[in-house]
């Protein structure tokens, strides 16, 4: 199997599609150029009534294996759109078609090569593209899982605040008990040197 060395893009809206890995190659060793007869109303006998040949590596059209994001193609022929934007981008025709380089392909899932932009990367800017732009549950399920992260984080900031009003409203409890306790021990103090004067007071007497 070769490397992942580029990726496919819907030119319109820049969606990833596939790979280089997903394309089925249709030319030397896989079937003979298919010649066909180009007809002229009128000069049946002319010398332009040749077959008309093909030229080996002139495709204008990508063929690849089955993908998921085509969408429903288990009817005899149809048409692939792109999964994000909806443009068309090419058929499949499971009876096969003929490229334009002369090749008969069978099956056959054509992508316009006018449709698509081919982008040379690396693996790993790969796999962080298609992370990005490929609209599958994979992608949601990211973002749910950040958006669960953030309500957790903001869960565990709401129980610190807890806490330190807790805390706030404790050391207000010891201040104010503390408070409370001092000024009995001063009244009681103060009822004591009352006492005692009036004793003295009533000794002199």
């Amino acid at each position: 199997m070769s490397k992942i060395n580029s990726t496919y893009h819907c030119r319109k809206c820049r969606q990833a599609l596939f790979t280089n890995q997903s394309l089925v190659p249709h030319g030397e060793g896989k079937s003979k150029p298919f010649m066909k007869k180009k007809k002229i109303k009128g000069k049946k006998n002319s010398k332009s009534n040749k077959k008309r040949s093909y030229k080996q590596n002139n495709c204008s059209s990508y063929f690849l294996e089955k993908h998921a994001w085509m969408g429903d193609v288990e009817k005899l022929k149809g048409i692939i759109n792109c999964p994000k934007c909806k443009t068309k981008l090419g058929s499949f025709n499971w009876s096969g078609r003929q490229c334009s380089c002369g090749v008969w392909v069978t099956p056959c899932f054509q992508i316009a090569q006018s449709k698509v932009d081919q982008k040379i990367i690396k693996f790993d800017q790969y796999l962080q593209q298609i992370i990005r732009s490929f609209p599958t549950n994979s992608g949601n399920s990211i973002q749910n899982n950040k958006s669960m992260e953030m309500k957790e984080k903001e869960k565990e900031k709401e129980k610190e605040q807890e806490k330190e009003n807790l805390k706030e409203k404790e050391d207000e409890n010891e201040k104010k008990n503390e408070k409370e306790k001092n000024e009995e021990y001063i009244k009681e103090n103060l009822k004591e040197q009352k006492q005692k004067q009036e004793i003295q007071s009533n000794e002199n007497d």
